[in-house]
């Protein structure tokens, strides 16, 4: 059953597939995790839970998927951090980090 799970609600097995193509392959201590064969894993451990919120947060809603939206968060990310998390500092593009 794909209902959603985690931190930030992981729906479908398009999302499911795409966390564990992009994220869950690729992190060590997550390699026993197969999210496609069984979706309830990601409640299962507190690390996959809040990776799943931030691969979720960084694709929709602040577009990390995207070139050009990409480009804009890496940077407003680095601002946000390198200014001491300076809200002002992080302003790319009319958007700061804090903001979305």
């Amino acid at each position: 059953c794909w209902w959603g799970r985690g931190a930030i609600q992981t729906t479908g097995p398009n999302n499911y597939g795409l966390l564990q193509r992009e994220v869950f392959s690729q992190v060590p201590s997550l390699s026993g995790i197969d999210l496609c064969t069984n979706p309830e894993a990601i409640c299962q451990n507190d690390d996959a839970k809040w990776l799943g919120a931030i691969f979720y947060w960084a694709n929709n809603v602040q577009g990390y998927g995207l070139e050009a939206e990409a480009a804009t968060f890496d940077e407003s990310l680095r601002k946000f951090v390198e200014s001491g998390f300076n809200r002002a500092a992080s302003v790319v593009a009319g958007g700061g980090f804090p903001s979305g």
